[in-house]
């Protein structure tokens, strides 16, 4: 639809930036101990640029025995799981993350970037 294109397109020419970053106000929510949802974990804030998808606390938040910060290089990420406007979810080997932007609708503008940003690493 027109308004996924122009989403694209504004990514595509923010990652060409050699200065290229997004930042966001995140919540961190992790499983929970059933498995069949999402706890809240902390607030803080999610940012990706050329190397990493970082997610950082917020000083003095209590993490919930989740160490922090949370980082995933971007080399070799063809693909990030959203849910359009809402969040994106991350795994690594001790947990399942579902980092909900509480500012503004961007999982989109996040997903689109890491996918644009591995079609350049190819």
């Amino acid at each position: 639809d027109r308004w996924f294109d122009a989403v694209r397109a504004r990514v595509t020419e923010k990652v060409r930036r050699e200065d290229f970053a997004l930042s966001e106000r995140v919540l961190l929510t992790t499983e929970n101990e059933r498995g069949n949802g999402y706890r809240p974990v902390c607030e803080g804030t999610l940012t990706l640029d050329r190397e990493r998808l970082t997610f950082t606390a917020d000083e003095g938040a209590d993490t919930a025995g989740v160490r922090c910060p949370i980082s995933f290089a971007v080399k070799g990420m063809v693909s990030v799981a959203s849910l359009p406007g809402v969040s994106l979810d991350l795994n690594d080997e001790s947990h399942v993350y579902r980092l909900r932007l509480s500012e503004r609708a961007s999982s989109t503008e996040f997903a689109l970037a890491v996918e644009e940003l591995g079609r350049a690493a190819r």
